[in-house]
C-alpha cells in the first residue's frame, strides 16, 4: 500500500515540477531557447523540495514503525538485551 501511495505521489511530483505554460510548450516543438529563465522554470521549486523531504520522512517513519512492531516487539527480553549490547559495541567501534 505504501509503495502504491509513494508511486502516485512521485508521479504527481513529476507533473507538478514540469508544469509549463501551454503556449510555451507549443513553441518548444519548433524552436529551442537556451536561456537561464527556461532552466529556472524547469528547476525544482521550494514546495517540491519540501514535499520530497516530507515524503522521505514519512517513509522512514513507516519503516521504523514496521521494524518496531514486527521485529522488536516479537523479541524476547534476552534477545533485546543482546541487540542493545551489540548496538553499544558497534557505536563504540565507530
Amino acid at each position: 500500500m505504501l509503495r502504491y501511495v509513494v508511486s502516485h505521489l512521485s508521479q504527481w511530483l513529476k507533473r507538478f515540477s514540469s508544469e509549463q505554460d501551454p503556449r510555451h510548450h507549443a513553441d518548444k516543438r519548433y524552436a529551442r531557447d537556451f536561456t537561464r529563465e527556461q532552466e529556472r522554470e524547469a528547476s525544482w521549486s521550494l514546495s517540491s523540495i519540501l514535499l520530497v523531504v516530507a515524503l522521505s520522512a514519512y517513509c522512514l517513519g513507516g519503516l521504523g514503525y514496521y521494524a518496531k512492531t514486527h521485529i522488536w516487539d516479537t523479541m524476547s527480553e534476552a534477545q533485546k538485551e543482546q541487540m542493545a549490547q551489540a548496538m553499544i559495541v558497534s557505536a563504540q567501534n565507530l
